[in-house]
């Protein structure tokens, strides 16, 4: 079974850390990479396209950059009009496409890890804003990890649809090389190898798929 791989960069031909890592994965025999941006870049998404690119599919990998704590505004957009009723059907508690498939992050960060987990208190922050919505046992996991709490809505979301969480594959310093502490081109190429490894090790999809 093929897995979906969502791109979301609204330049990655000028991006050093998601054009390294679409590249990783682009000729996997196994891999369907669909590039938002390129696709819709009139913001028109063709939901009835993608619906049932997730039905020919099993595992949904979304790649995408952390732009001002949050994803680019073409991948929300995607979610809000393809994960809909037409894949939920009449059970809201669980996705009768999506039950039993893996939901899989590949984020680049610009800058560097520790300035996400800073000895400042703006973990407090991230916890606040996120408590009154999220179960409150993924805010006590997360809760002091900034770039985890900020994508519990990705893992809130995938729950909800009876999907597998697969653990972010997250790569910090993809700036600039001119920048201090961006990430080496052979980092970010091993980089790319552990994403295709870990795209190539998703498995199999739990249930039958529904198409």
């Amino acid at each position: 079974m093929k897995t979906l791989v969502i791109i979301a960069h609204p330049d990655i031909e000028n991006s050093r850390g998601n054009k390294a890592l679409r590249d990783a994965i682009a000729q996997e025999p196994d891999v369907t990479v669909r590039e938002l941006y390129k696709l819709y870049p009139d913001f028109n998404i063709d939901a009835a396209r993608e619906q049932q690119l997730i039905r020919e599919h099993g595992h949904i990998v979304l790649q995408f950059p952390l732009y001002w704590y949050s994803s680019p505004p073409l991948l929300k957009k995607w979610l809000d009009d393809v994960i809909n009723d037409t894949l939920f059907g009449s059970a809201p508690e669980k996705s009768l496409v999506l039950d039993g498939r893996t939901l899989q992050l590949a984020v680049t960060i610009g800058r560097i890890r520790e300035r996400y987990f800073p000895e400042t208190n703006d973990h407090v922050w991230a916890d606040d804003v996120l408590r009154p919505y999220l179960k409150p046992e993924l805010v006590e996991q997360h809760g002091t990890q900034i770039v985890d709490a900020l994508l519990m809505p990705f893992e809130q979301s995938a729950h909800l649809a009876g999907m597998h969480y697969g653990k972010p594959l997250i790569t910090y310093n993809v700036g600039p090389l001119s920048r201090r502490g961006s990430i080496s081109e052979a980092e970010m190429a091993a980089r790319g190898d552990e994403y295709r490894q870990l795209v190539r090790n998703l498995g199999e999809v739990s249930q039958e798929v529904a198409v």
